[in-house]
């Protein structure tokens, strides 16, 4: 008896790829202290072989405060990274958002993908993925130097206290 196979063929609908001209990564630490400035930089680099010019645009939140350019128009050259360094002050604790680099690249400014209104324009959907690996929210903890002298005035238990327990 032989095994009878079917086969099905269809044709699959083309996807759009988008094509990055730039690609954007950040150094910061793993974790922040509340009211402990800290360094963030933004790795820029061009992965076309012309010059991409483009604005860079670090939003202001209210949990954090910043120091450096908050808006810069860059000439990215190819094979040569550049680095966007800011200083941020967490001004309170707990997992809070990062303040978000805005890019606009000077030669999609114009283009749209699509007039309707349902449909993101192509600039908004370059700015997504270039930020797909930039981190959004830091965890912050507490300053330490009140609590720890604050243990050590008052102590709530001792070390015998727990060997004994």
């Amino acid at each position: 008896m032989k095994p009878y196979i079917a086969t099905t063929k269809f044709t699959l609908p083309t996807i759009p790829v988008l094509s990055l001209p730039i690609q954007i990564s950040a150094e910061l630490p793993a974790y922040g202290v509340m009211l402990t400035p800290f360094p963030i930089t933004f790795i820029l680099s061009n992965k076309t072989i012309y010059p991409q010019e483009a604005v860079f645009q670090l939003e202001s939140i209210h949990g954090f405060m910043f120091s450096g350019q908050q808006k810069l128009k860059l000439r990215l050259l190819p094979d040569s990274p550049h680095y966007l360094n800011y200083t941020l002050l967490p001004l309170m604790s707990g997992n809070l958002k990062l303040p978000r680099l805005h890019v606009m690249l000077e030669r999609y400014a114009t283009l749209t993908s699509n007039t309707q209104n349902d449909q993101p324009d192509i600039h908004i959907q370059l700015e997504e993925n270039l930020l797909r690996q930039v981190p959004t929210h830091l965890l912050v903890i507490p300053s330490t130097d009140g609590l720890l002298e604050s243990s050590e005035k008052n102590p709530t238990f001792n070390q015998e206290e727990i060997k004994n327990v």
